[in-house]
C-alpha cells in the first residue's frame, strides 16, 4: 500500500504487524488489526497501538524467537509492551542522569512520546 501525505484525510495509520483479529476501544469502536497497516481516526491511534502491544505481551508476537545458545532450541521470545507514561519515565530519566532538563518530554494526548530540542520544555507533561 503506497500512501502519500494528504490521501488519508482525517484518518491516521497505524502499523499492527502480524497480529491477527480485532481490538475493541473503550468507547466500543472495534478495527480488525489483520492488516500489517490500518488507517484509525486520529483519537483512537493511540489506543489502538497500546492495545495492540499488548496483545503481543499477552499472546507472543510471531516474529520474535531466538536460539538457546547451548542447546539450539528455538522458543518464542517474550514481548514487552511499555506504554508511553514508561517510556516518559525512561527518557526523563536518561535525560536527567545525562546532566540535560528531563521537562523536554512530553507524552501527547494521542499517546506518542516526545523529546523536545534542547531549551524547549513540553507544554503538557503527563506520566
Amino acid at each position: 500500500m503506497k500512501v502519500t501525505q494528504g490521501n488519508i484525510e482525517g484518518n491516521h495509520l497505524v502499523l499492527t504487524g502480524p497480529i491477527q483479529g480485532a481490538v475493541t476501544l473503550e468507547d466500543g469502536t472495534t478495527y480488525d488489526v489483520s492488516p500489517a497497516v490500518i488507517e484509525v481516526d486520529e483519537e483512537h491511534r493511540a489506543e489502538v497501538a497500546a492495545l495492540v502491544g499488548q496483545r503481543y505481551a499477552e499472546e507472543g508476537h510471531p516474529d520474535h524467537w531466538e536460539t538457546d545458545q547451548e542447546t539450539g532450541e528455538r522458543r518464542q521470545m517474550p514481548f514487552k509492551y511499555t506504554p508511553p507514561e514508561e517510556q516518559a519515565k525512561i527518557a526523563r530519566k536518561a535525560l536527567s542522569d545525562n546532566g540535560e532538563d528531563p521537562d523536554r518530554v512530553e507524552v501527547t494526548k494521542q499517546g506518542a512520546v516526545v523529546v523536545h530540542p534542547e531549551g524547549h520544555t513540553a507544554k503538557n507533561k503527563k506520566g
